[in-house]
């Protein structure tokens, strides 16, 4: 994720302990606007790519958030292209 939501996740596992609250993690992937010349085959890999990407991310904090003792952390991965 970026900077700004990396620095959020203390504070998400800290509420998320004291309040007793699951974790949903959001991802949102968009086509770059200069892209919109690529190729519908490229734009799939490309897309494809991003996909992947982010669902190894967002995997990747989930077990992170359940190894700092969370037990309800899901995410949903957005696609916009």
């Amino acid at each position: 994720g970026s900077e700004l939501a990396e620095r959020t996740i203390p504070h998400v596992i800290q509420l998320a302990k004291r309040m007793k609250l699951g974790v949903i993690l959001l991802r949102v992937c968009a086509l770059p606007e200069q892209a919109s010349d690529i190729q519908r085959l490229d734009l799939d890999n490309f897309m494809g790519r991003m996909r992947e990407e982010a669902r190894g991310c967002l995997e990747e904090k989930v077990l992170q958030l359940k190894r700092e003792g969370l037990a309800e952390v899901s995410y949903q991965s957005l696609h916009k292209y």
